[in-house]
């Protein structure tokens, strides 16, 4: 069967975290578990077909992700495959991530920090921070900076505050078009900025959580990745008169159980009550207790190499 590269019906609003998130909108137009939807033309097809098996448990096919990681049509497909493959990938398959990490490709390098922040992967800081030092733009250092932030630190700690501040290089050659040459040559002579606090910071953290738990530690918000604490913190905001941003709560919260939240939003805003009520339903549950700290998991399946 032949497709296009438009993207199919059922995922409307999927990858969409104030929509459908990791829910088909409808029945799919073909068995995403057969081998026809691996081999589509279409990469959403593809990319459905990988989740699809990651729900059943089933992650070996998650390295057909990283094909589409710098692909820029049909858009969006980058990030959200590199998203997807942060949160399924074995752990011996998140070299991937690594490697888009460290390549040159400065917009890849962006979505691939968020995929690996997704992950909790320690192994994965130094090429995450490597990527923060060779960002090409303030947004971009932003992106990375607080990706690295939470997973190393609690809200509002020292990383996150000192991520947009980075060290621009030392302007070299003749002065641009149109710009004065003195006001040049003053740039080019002006002393260097001190260095910024930023890499010292990540590696003092990344050492002190990879002594505690170890090179494999899968971390979030300086602590081994706890989706009962997650809930718990995700119900408190809800319940909450402050305004907050649930998006990555959702994320985090519906990739590890598979539970339905389409319900948080409606016309994107979010719905606190119902919120709550599936938070306070998880976490009085016996499916809460079966999750172990520090594990990875997709769709309540513990991912294991």
């Amino acid at each position: 069967m032949k497709w296009d590269a438009e993207l199919p019906r059922f995922l409307y609003g999927c990858f969409d975290w104030r929509v459908n998130g990791l829910h088909w909108d409808q029945p799919p137009e073909i068995d995403l578990l057969s081998g026809e939807a691996l081999d589509a033309d279409n990469p959403w097809i593809v990319l459905a077909a990988v989740v699809e098996r990651a729900k059943q448990g089933d992650h070996r096919q998650a390295p057909r992700l990283a094909h589409f990681a710098t692909q820029k049509e049909p858009f969006a497909l980058d990030r959200v495959s590199l998203l997807a493959l942060g949160e399924i990938a074995l752990s011996k398959d998140l070299d991937l991530v690594e490697h888009v990490l460290r390549a040159d490709d400065g917009e890849a390098r962006v979505h691939a920090a968020e995929a690996a922040a997704l992950s909790g992967a320690l192994r994965l800081v130094p090429a995450m921070l490597s990527a923060w030092l060779r960002a090409e733009s303030g947004i971009d250092h932003d992106v990375i900076g607080f990706a690295l932030s939470g997973m190393l630190e609690a809200a509002g700690g020292p990383i996150a505050n000192h991520v947009d501040i980075f060290n621009v290089p030392r302007p070299t050659g003749p002065p641009p078009p149109g710009m004065d040459p003195e006001a040049w040559q003053r740039l080019v002579e002006a002393p260097p900025y001190p260095p910024s606090p930023f890499p010292e910071l990540v590696q003092e953290a990344h050492a002190r959580l990879e002594k505690a738990y170890g090179a494999d530690g899968v971390v979030w918000q300086g602590r081994p990745m706890n989706i009962v604490s997650l809930a718990q913190q995700f119900l408190a905001q809800a319940k909450s008169d402050e305004r907050h941003n649930f998006i990555d709560l959702r994320h985090r919260f519906e990739s590890y159980t598979g539970i339905d939240c389409r319900k948080f939003y409606f016309a994107m805003e979010p719905q606190r009550l119902q919120m709550a009520a599936v938070l306070e339903d998880f976490l009085n549950s016996r499916e809460a207790t079966g999750y172990q700290p520090g594990r990875r998991y997709f769709f309540g399946h513990q991912i294991r190499d």
